[in-house]
């Protein structure tokens, strides 16, 4: 399970490769404290999951400094 700490207005971006069919994708709220929550991410190892500061298109993703999250766990 990849785990994922998110504020208010932040987003994540799946993206699911276009040859899966009926990728199953969980999402869990793991942790709710004061703006932020903690979403658990399960999904197939080729689905894509990125914060969108780190996506190019992203405006933050030059000023992006948290490093990226590990899919050790997934």
């Amino acid at each position: 399970m990849l785990v994922l700490s998110r504020c208010t207005s932040q987003q994540i971006t799946l993206t699911v490769p276009p040859s899966t069919t009926a990728t199953e994708i969980k999402v869990q709220v793991v942790e709710v404290r004061g703006n932020r929550t903690r979403l658990g991410l399960m999904a197939a190892r080729s689905v894509r999951i990125l914060r969108d500061e780190l996506l190019p298109h992203s405006p933050t993703a030059q000023n992006a400094t948290a490093a990226p999250a590990s899919n050790a766990d997934r």
